[in-house]
């Protein structure tokens, strides 16, 4: 047993106390938000690396089919998006901040595809889980409109029933970096961003708690470019890596040449 003998009862039970507001306030302030944004691989990266994001999970939502799996989405026709469901605290980071990083991960202007990904399937898409999140969504959308003075293509759609993918979708860019990596950059992803965005691609990094300057809450470097800077040199022999059946459409893809439509 542990003893405290500077310590009187009293203040043990005000620290008791302090800790149990602590958890309780935690498990209250626990919250989803659901995005598609292409391939949920690549969503995933942009919102680990969040102070207050304690998972990001790949899956599917918008279809009627129940249990779907990859095959079944990839083929399209179910109506299912793939998305990424990110769980996060909103004490720590709030709805606007995921959606200034979901806007500078996606080409908004894209119809039905995200990069070298065609199909329905991989449409960009906000889910709204309630009226504040769905006002939200339309803001930030009008907000895009009106800084690129064009349509932004990107639905704005009820949250459903959330699929979780397969197990090895999960994770994917830890699990297998060079793969990621080879799969990202012949997709054409970075470059198409770059080209939306700029500097700001790839979306900002916040801390908590928030600086007094907003400005400082950012540090705009994107995920991808460590990749990019350590791997672009070495990736030819990375083709034969794609041997597996999840990676047939990688390589059916990687040398399509992204054709801007911004």
């Amino acid at each position: 047993m542990i003893r405290f003998p500077h310590i009187r009862p009293l203040t043990l039970c005000v620290m008791a106390a302090a800790g149990f507001a602590s958890a309780s306030l935690q498990a209250q302030s626990n919250a989803e938000a659901t995005f598609a944004g292409g391939c949920f691989w690549c969503m995933e990266p942009p919102y680990d690396k969040q102070v207050g994001v304690s998972a990001t999970i790949s899956g599917y939502m918008g279809g009627e089919l129940e249990n779907p799996t990859y095959e079944q989405i990839s083929r399209g026709g179910t109506g299912h998006i793939e998305v990424v469901q990110i769980e996060y605290d909103d004490t720590q980071i709030n709805y606007e901040q995921l959606l200034e990083i979901f806007w500078r991960n996606i080409d908004p202007f894209a119809v039905n595809r995200q990069f070298c990904d065609s199909g329905d399937q991989y449409r960009s898409a906000i889910f709204y889980s309630n009226d504040e999140e769905r006002e939200l969504a339309e803001a930030s959308k009008a907000e895009m409109e009106a800084r690129f003075d064009q349509e932004v293509t990107t639905d704005i759609l009820p949250a459903s029933e959330f699929w979780t993918a397969e197990e090895y979708h999960q994770d994917y860019y830890q699990k297998n970096p060079l793969r990621y990596q080879f799969y990202r950059l012949s997709c054409g992803r970075d470059d198409r961003l770059e080209e939306v965005w700029g500097e700001e691609a790839g979306g900002p990094t916040f801390e908590y708690p928030p600086p007094a300057s907003l400005e400082n809450a950012k540090t705009v470097y994107p995920p991808w470019r460590f990749f990019r800077e350590r791997f672009s040199t070495r990736l030819a022999p990375l083709v034969t890596l794609f041997d597996d059946a999840p990676f047939i459409w990688a390589k059916r893809h990687f040398s399509t040449k992204v054709e801007s439509q911004h």
